[in-house]
């Protein structure tokens, strides 16, 4: 398998969108813009440091009409600071989000560590300082859990709760054209037939996640951080990120059993996935930071206790 990543204007057959459009400003901060006749939608918004830049870029696709939706998939900062920049363009666009992603935009603890994120993504990418003060323009209109269906100008999309890189990643499908807007928790593709897996809070709801996708009918699937795919590469990309995610945790967990530490895990998983097209699109803190909790997570769940040096139990 072989797609082609970081492609600006996609093939306009993703139904019911006869436009779809990268619009994110810089790698890592990909996100989207899908036009009909009926609505100008943006599927994540990319980073805060540089929502002028992602807004620039969508207002030169719309040609003068208004962006109507924004569709969050996600609480990360890579993924929803822009929409602040968005909304002060388009204020009269509704944001979309699951509840959960919606109570997390509303912590402050939760905007400051965006905040840091995002600092430490504008150093790494040499961008412009820009004041924080956007933040106050972050909000979501309408919350959809698992199941729930809302219109988008007459278009039918049902949220799909796919857990497991966060606990509020959701999809939207569109059942009538059988279309799935993806989120991170179905594997980050680099190209060739690697797809990192990106479980931050739950390995078994990982799993359960693209399974649950891959059980969707499927034409079309907008893949987070790449863009769209077509047909058969659907589920051949979601049976590769399955394959990625019980190979990473067999290697993780031999790893474990052999006596090596949760930070030589880290290492490990580096050595699997942290090359340079990865490196593209993950400043190295992110990486090390996701890192850690995947690799907890997998000795958590998938672990057996073992004894330590000392010869103490050490529970995984």
């Amino acid at each position: 398998m072989q797609i082609e990543r970081f492609v600006t204007q996609f093939d306009t057959h993703a139904q019911p969108f006869t436009q779809a459009y990268q619009v994110g400003a810089v790698p890592g901060g990909e996100c989207f813009l899908l036009l009909s006749p009926q609505a100008a939608v943006l599927v994540d918004s990319g980073f805060g440091f540089c929502g002028q830049q992602m807004v620039e870029r969508v207002e030169r696709h719309l040609n003068g009409r208004a962006l109507d939706f924004i569709l969050l998939t996600h609480s990360h900062y890579d993924h929803v600071l822009g929409s602040a920049w968005a909304l002060r363009r388009w204020p009269g666009a509704k944001v979309i989000a699951s509840g959960y992603c919606a109570k997390i935009l509303s912590k402050p603890s939760a905007l400051q560590t965006m905040a840091e994120m995002d600092e430490a993504a504008r150093i790494y990418y040499d961008g412009a300082p820009v004041s924080q003060d956007y933040f106050a323009d972050l909000r979501v209109d309408e919350t959809l859990e698992d199941g729930e269906e809302t219109s988008l100008n007459g278009l039918r999309m049902r949220c799909v709760a796919l857990p497991g890189h966060t606990r509020c990643s959701v999809g939207f499908y569109f059942p009538d054209s059988r279309l799935l807007l993806g989120c991170e928790t179905l594997g980050v593709y680099t190209g060739g037939e690697r797809v990192i897996p990106s479980y931050l809070v739950g390995f078994a709801m990982t799993v359960a996640s693209i399974k649950k996708a891959m059980d969707l009918p499927m034409d079309t699937m907008l893949v987070s951080h790449l863009g769209m795919i077509y047909g058969d590469e659907c589920k051949q990309l979601l049976s590769l990120s399955l394959h990625w995610m019980l190979k990473t945790r067999d290697v993780l967990i031999a790893d474990w059993r052999a006596g090596r530490s949760q930070e030589q895990l880290v290492e490990r998983f580096r050595e699997m996935f942290y090359r340079d097209d990865l490196r593209h699109i993950q400043p190295e803190k992110a990486f090390y930071l996701n890192t850690g909790y995947t690799v907890a997570v997998t000795v958590r769940e998938c672990g057996e206790p073992r004894a330590d040096a000392a010869g103490q139990s050490q529970a995984g």
